[in-house]
């Protein structure tokens, strides 16, 4: 007589002290109803997924994760208990964040699965921005906001962001428009309210700058002068450290960020300005940068509002340093006015100039005093050739058919019109790539372009 046959559990589900623990078959049903719950997040070190308390109650009841689908090697009345008292610590908890996300008890943010956690980087210069592991396409928005916000440190030992301060802003709005739940804890809040209004009045110029009211403002990186009269550049992580000395260790960059002269300072600054970070100096050290000698260094000129300097922007096109009392008519050819740290401190204005409108700009200069940096002149030759090529190539498409000088006439006259214009493009260029359609006879026009150089011993190898 035939048996049935047992039905086979599709996984297992235990629990330990933190939340239940779920191993099972994948199934696009499963996975599915998975990410359907709450706080869900997956242990690749010990492959399984792990599920928050107050989530029992709907496994136990779905059609894919019941006692039928999974061998339960668990207390169920223990669960049922802690889940309940989990899921009113879960309602108050985003109750708490809905009100005022930017001051959430750590234990609030524990309850909740909140996406995004704002917390203090142990450092105090920045903010640090951790994605939890409950949050979905959690790679791909990280990303995503890296993409939109170039100023942020992927911070690997806790697998989160580090958020300069005057980022921090339009980085929760980002987060906000899209969607994204985050809560900054108690800590961080606190520390960012407290410092608000001196950061407020330091941006605006409206209170000396020293090294204490940057550090409490956390306008990092920044540097001050010492009481030997050097200066030291307080960089609030290794990133920036890395950055300033790329050829350094890290502990002769340490050595060296402590204790800089002023040629020193005047290298790192322009260095600050040309990869787009935000330096802050303290007054001392603005008044050094003012007062050094222009020999080698187009900063103290530039800061004493003598000169205008022309520079390759970090981000593409051409970058213009200018002072804040020029005509604001600069402005009105595409271009995108910056500013922050030293540019403000020193009242500056940072213009970057489209390839386009370039000319339109230098034109309305006119005559004044400019500096042209070894950076832009090859940006400036790069733009340059890549002219050329452009008009190049518009007048050989203008071409209906031309005679490309070779030396072997007869095997000349065999080609169509639109091969000769092939070989003689190919012989006018280091190099090319033919691309005519199928049919065309690109091999004969390149085995045609092939034998004149032979002939003319400009290559020793053709292939």
């Amino acid at each position: 007589m035939a048996t049935a046959r047992k039905k086979r559990k599709a996984g297992t589900l235990t629990h330990d002290n933190e939340s239940l623990l779920l191993r099972f078959r994948q199934s696009q049903a499963r996975s599915r109803m998975l990410w359907s719950l709450e706080g869900v997040s997956y242990d690749a070190k010990e492959k399984q997924w792990r599920v928050p308390y107050y989530e029992f109650e709907r496994l136990e009841r779905s059609s894919v994760f019941s006692p039928e689908d999974l061998r339960y090697d668990l207390d169920v009345a223990y669960c049922k208990e802690r889940g309940q008292k989990e899921r009113t610590q879960f309602a108050e908890a985003w109750k708490a964040i809905r009100e005022n996300p930017f001051s959430v008890s750590e234990s609030h943010i524990q309850q909740s699965s909140v996406p995004v956690q704002v917390s203090l980087h142990p450092s105090g210069s920045m903010v640090r921005l951790h994605m939890r592991s409950c949050m979905r396409k959690k790679k791909e928005r990280q990303e995503k906001l890296i993409k939109q916000f170039p100023a942020l440190v992927k911070y690997s030992k806790e697998k989160g962001l580090l958020v300069p301060i005057l980022e921090l802003a339009a980085v929760l709005r980002w987060l906000r428009d899209e969607g994204i739940y985050f809560a900054v804890d108690e800590r961080c809040g606190a520390r960012l309210a407290d410092s608000a209004e001196l950061r407020k009045s330091l941006i605006a110029g409206e209170t000396t700058a020293t090294a204490e009211g940057l550090q409490a403002a956390m306008l990092y990186p920044f540097v001050s002068q010492t009481a030997e009269g050097q200066f030291r550049f307080s960089f609030g992580g290794p990133w920036y450290l890395k950055d300033a000395y790329p050829t350094l260790s890290g502990r002769d960059a340490s050595a060296a960020a402590a204790a800089m002269d002023v040629s020193g300072l005047l290298t790192l600054s322009e260095q600050a300005l040309r990869e787009h970070v935000c330096l802050w100096v303290d007054q001392e050290s603005l008044t050094a940068l003012r007062d050094a000698s222009s020999e080698n260094s187009y900063l103290p000129g530039l800061l004493r509002h003598e000169v205008l300097v022309f520079d390759a922007h970090p981000k593409g096109g051409i970058a213009l340093y200018a002072p804040e009392t020029e005509d604001p008519a600069i402005a009105l050819s595409g271009t995108q006015r910056q500013t922050g740290g030293l540019l403000s401190q020193g009242g500056l204005l940072r213009y970057r100039i489209p390839d386009t409108s370039l000319q339109d700009v230098q034109c309305y200069l006119g005559n004044r005093e400019i500096i042209y940096t070894k950076a832009y002149q090859q940006y400036r030759d790069i733009l340059h050739e890549r002219r050329k090529l452009f008009e190049e190539r518009l007048f050989f498409e203008s071409l209906q058919d031309t005679s490309p000088g070779m030396s072997n006439s007869e095997l000349e006259q065999t080609l169509f019109p639109h091969q000769r214009v092939a070989v003689a493009w190919i012989l006018a260029r280091k190099h090319s790539l033919l691309g005519d359609d199928m049919g065309l006879g690109k091999t004969l026009s390149v085995l045609a372009a092939f034998d004149e150089l032979a002939h003319r011993e400009e290559v020793s190898f053709l292939l």
